[in-house]
């Protein structure tokens, strides 16, 4: 509680007074620092990680601690897995990873609208290329389509939808993308469309709350269709474990966070995973396998 009103007091104050690209960098940089001091990283991983089996479960063949993950555009550089993993997300996307090294738009490219609790970003593909970041990563595997990644990885490949698609092309796409090969789905992407805020900026991509009601229609419809062919992760508009738990119970195996983090802070994944043990223990719900999927049944 302490770390919380600490970043809610003193912490967002400062760093909104930053762009938010720069508060993101000062941030997650201060948080990996930490992280790499033993005592320290330590001290804040036992504040902020929650690990209970009741939310363990296997996805792609790898062991999830919690389903709640850290979604893209936080780790660009992949330079901050130990902050992402001392904060308590059970993965992190990073990139996106292009062949060769890319500047990404001309800044300012990312918009805070702190009313909505959204971002907005036209980044573009600013990271330091696929040679420089496999040195961090092992690999790297830069493809277009399912066919020509499996000829370079036997690593799971997931495709992720734009929230502004037609809904039956969209299912039409996952279940095409899912005959295909494809191992799981994420739902969703960023969305272009400005009537989500009240004051958009002219360009970039909408994040957070305001794309609550896009990302539960694709989650339900998507789900309808595919859910227990392959996982389907959801992203968008997710801050809290109320909405957490309505997103697993609608067929999401996981869930991925982004705009929460600089909105809630570092605590957020530690106030997700908590609130939905609260309430599966309320609802008499004992593993996590038990509740994904759980409305589609009735």
């Amino acid at each position: 509680m302490a770390f919380a009103k600490f970043y809610k007091q003193v912490a967002r104050p400062v760093l909104f007074q930053l762009s938010p690209e720069d508060a993101h960098t000062v941030g997650f940089h201060s948080l990996e620092a930490v992280a790499r001091i033993p005592i320290y990283g330590k001290l804040i991983e036992n504040n902020l990680r929650v690990e209970s089996r009741r939310l363990e479960q296997r996805l792609f063949t790898l062991p999830f601690k919690t389903p709640v993950c850290l979604g893209p555009g936080w780790d660009k550089p992949s330079k901050f897995i130990h902050a992402a993993e001392m904060m308590g997300a059970a993965a992190a996307e990073i990139g996106a990873i292009t062949p060769l090294p890319q500047g990404g738009n001309p800044r300012p490219r990312e918009f805070r609208h702190v009313d909505e609790e959204a971002l907005q970003n036209w980044m573009g593909f600013n990271n330091e290329g696929a040679a420089e970041i496999s040195k961090r990563m092992q690999k790297a595997y830069p493809a277009r389509v399912v066919a020509s990644l499996r000829q370079v990885t036997n690593k799971p490949i997931l495709l992720k939808l734009s929230p502004d698609m037609e809904i039956d092309k969209m299912v039409e796409l996952c279940k095409e993308a899912v005959s295909a090969g494809v191992n799981g789905i994420i739902l969703t992407n960023t969305s272009i469309d400005k009537k989500l805020l009240m004051r958009p900026s002219e360009k970039g991509g909408i994040s957070g709350r305001p794309l609550k009601g896009k990302s539960r229609e694709a989650l339900t419809a998507v789900a309808a269709e595919l859910f227990g062919r392959v996982p389907i992760i959801s992203s968008g508009g997710i801050a809290d474990g109320v909405e957490q738990y309505d997103r697993l119970a609608l067929g999401a195996s996981a869930t991925q966070i982004v705009t929460a983090v600089p909105f809630v802070g570092p605590t957020v994944f530690r106030d997700i995973n908590l609130e939905l043990l609260r309430i599966m223990e309320r609802g008499g719900i004992e593993r996590i396998s038990d509740l994904v999927g759980s409305a589609l049944r009735r």
